[in-house]
């Protein structure tokens, strides 16, 4: 990847996204700022299950995740506006 340009690399703020992400940052003389809004989310039970397999168990519990979570497509805007807000990324 050295013969890419990169700008910003951004992580999470969990240390092992942080360790993932430094040798790449090294190796473009950049700074990984760590930003909570890119943490991922425990799923506890449904966690390496497929969706098939929730909806099956848990029908009804998946139903309500997906209208008090929001969508997919409404958790990517706000990264992206959290990037936005973090520095110059904005799409």
């Amino acid at each position: 990847m050295e013969n890419i340009v990169l700008d910003e690399i951004y992580s999470s703020s969990m240390q092992r996204a942080r360790q993932t992400a430094a040798p790449l940052a090294e190796a473009h003389g950049l700074t990984v700022p760590p930003l909570d809004e890119l943490k991922e989310v425990c799923f506890g039970e449904w966690e390496g299950l497929s969706y098939d397999e929730i909806k099956a168990k848990w029908s009804d519990q998946l139903e309500l995740f997906f209208k008090t979570a929001g969508t997919v497509q409404n958790a990517r805007r706000g990264i992206i506006r959290r990037c936005c807000i973090a520095g110059s990324f904005c799409l």
